[in-house]
């Protein structure tokens, strides 16, 4: 059940023009974790990023270490208040978001028992088709309003159960990341409705654990958390906390959010028809309505937001598009990579100049962004595919393609939503290591028909985290007033009709080429065929 405490119990409402006071937010997302400390207007005055890998001990595995996790975060909050030059005593409120779905089964006494089955990990496919046999996937989506997948918590508890029996049967609570990273601060197990939602585990229309889902799933309701509104404070730093981390004893942590709620409330997901575009290991574009949708002929759900009463009137997305343009350089741009460190520059600007040289379209090439599956309802076996190679493709095209492909999966989503829907985008927000790209955003402009901004925040997940620990002190009056005043839209790159004209053509022969590997069942029959041979391989 949803807590409905007042949350605004601080004795002393903090002004928030006072820049003595400071606000610090925590994003744990799936490459790394960045910790911001803001004063109450909006302003960094202490950032900090640091990477972690995902352990991939067998095909379609993708687990993290928690110990990782708040290592880094440590790190991270510790060169936050280096940079800030101020007293832990500053900061007067905690928010925290993070990557959502992975659930971390934990002890009694809070020690994970089991690395965290991150959203990326596939292996809970049969738990996935054994729950859609006997409760199907229409009731699940019915209930939960988000489809049945192996990305999602429900099936990853479920492996845990069948393949691990002693760590489900010693396991306490299951938390998702960022909730991880609000026990070690507080010592309270919690979570919020927004990573609640996204579980296959939870009841959109009563907001709350689904005592269906569960009992289906034989999974007892107290091993999962609490649900807390994102604005709510769960808890305080504690004595241990503190001292190890360089925090103030006592001070307060809001439940917070799942990373994309966070970040798109962030950038201003604040108004109907506004879109937030936001590019990082995933590509995931919203555009606010204030009407909730659910059709599962279609596969459309209107996912739950921070702003109660806000949804998500269109969305879609890419499983990989920041985490393509790192496979490419790493591996194809491994040679500029190095110089490009050893003169503290970076490679990803040396590949928008190619990406740039390039011309719209990239002469004919055609990159779907499917390179490690989409989630269902789409095709997780979906695989990359660079169709149009010829002897005199040049590199810059590869790069431009892979952003045009991104960019066309994007519009095939919300073309489909616009259909069904009705719903409209004015224009989009770019959020995301990705929205820095000017080539890629005036790209994106083209292929979606609308201005493409560039604001004044790169992480809106950061943002979005600290002005919920904000308001959950009373340093704000509402949600929407500090994100409305503290992001502004710094450029806007609006359609090339030239480009666009281009872009429509190709567009046509991009849903051709996906549409006739998905109808002749090609990756179905490929994933088989090649899971197979090296399984006999091996």
């Amino acid at each position: 059940m949803i807590s409905t405490k007042n949350l605004n119990t601080v004795e002393t409402v903090i002004s928030s023009m006072n820049n003595d006071i400071y606000l610090l937010g925590i994003d744990l997302g799936t490459m790394g974790v960045k910790s911001t400390i803001y004063t109450a207007t909006g302003k960094v005055v202490g950032s900090s990023y640091k990477e972690y890998p995902l352990d991939s001990p067998h095909p379609g595995w993708a687990q993290q270490d928690q110990s990782l996790w708040w290592k880094s975060t440590t790190s991270t909050i510790k060169e936050c208040f280096k940079q800030a030059k101020i007293s832990p005593e500053d900061v007067v409120a905690i928010g925290v978001c993070g990557q959502s779905h992975g659930p971390s089964a934990i002890s009694k006494d809070g020690e994970p028992l089991l690395p965290c089955l991150t959203w990326v990990d596939r292996r809970s496919e049969p738990q996935v088709q054994r729950i859609a046999d006997k409760v199907g996937a229409r009731r699940v989506f019915e209930i939960n309003g988000y489809p049945l997948d192996a990305a999602y918590t429900a099936s990853k508890i479920l492996w845990i159960k069948e393949n691990a029996p002693d760590v489900y049967r010693n396991t306490y609570k299951f938390l998702l990341p960022k909730d991880f990273i609000v026990f070690k601060l507080t010592g309270v197990f919690s979570t919020d409705r927004t990573d609640a939602f996204a579980t296959n585990l939870f009841d959109i229309k009563k907001n709350r654990w689904s005592e269906e889902l569960l009992q289906e799933y034989d999974v007892p309701m107290d091993m999962l958390p609490e649900i807390h509104e994102p604005w709510e404070i769960v808890g305080e730093v504690s004595g241990t906390t503190a001292e190890e981390v360089g925090l103030n004893k006592g001070t307060p942590v809001a439940a917070g959010g799942g990373d994309w709620a966070c970040t798109f409330y962030g950038a201003g997901f604040t108004k109907p028809g506004r879109g937030v575009d936001m590019t990082g290991t995933v590509d995931a574009i919203m555009v606010a309505s204030d009407k909730f949708v659910l059709d599962f002929e279609n596969g459309i759900s209107g996912l739950t937001h921070i702003v109660p009463g806000l949804y998500s009137g269109a969305w879609g997305g890419t499983q990989h598009a920041g985490s393509i343009l790192r496979w490419f350089r790493d591996e194809l741009f491994c040679y500029e990579k190095n110089i490009a460190e050893k003169y503290n520059l970076s490679a990803y600007k040396l590949m928008d100049i190619e990406a740039e040289a390039a011309p719209p379209g990239s002469r004919g090439l055609l990159i779907p962004p499917n390179f490690g599956g989409q989630r269902r309802p789409e095709n997780p076996n979906s695989r990359g595919l660079i169709y149009g190679l010829t002897l005199t493709t040049k590199r810059g095209e590869i790069i431009r393609a892979i952003m045009e492909g991104i960019a066309f999966k994007l519009r095939a989503d919300l073309d489909r939503w616009k259909k069904i829907t009705g719903v409209t985008c004015d224009e989009v927000r770019g959020i995301g290591g990705g929205a820095r790209s000017k080539v890629w955003r005036q790209i994106k402009a083209d292929i979606l028909g609308v201005p493409f901004c560039r604001i004044n925040i790169d992480e809106g997940g950061n943002l979005g985290a600290a002005i919920l620990g904000g308001y959950a002190v009373g340093l704000y009056k509402d949600l929407i007033e500090p994100v409305e005043t503290i992001v502004k839209v710094e450029e806007k790159e609006n359609p090339i009709h030239e480009n666009r004209e281009i872009y429509n053509q190709l567009y046509t022969l991009y849903l051709k080429l996906h549409n006739t590997l998905e109808e002749t069942k090609f990756y179905d029959v490929y994933m088989e065929t090649v899971t197979d041979l090296y399984k006999r391989k091996k």
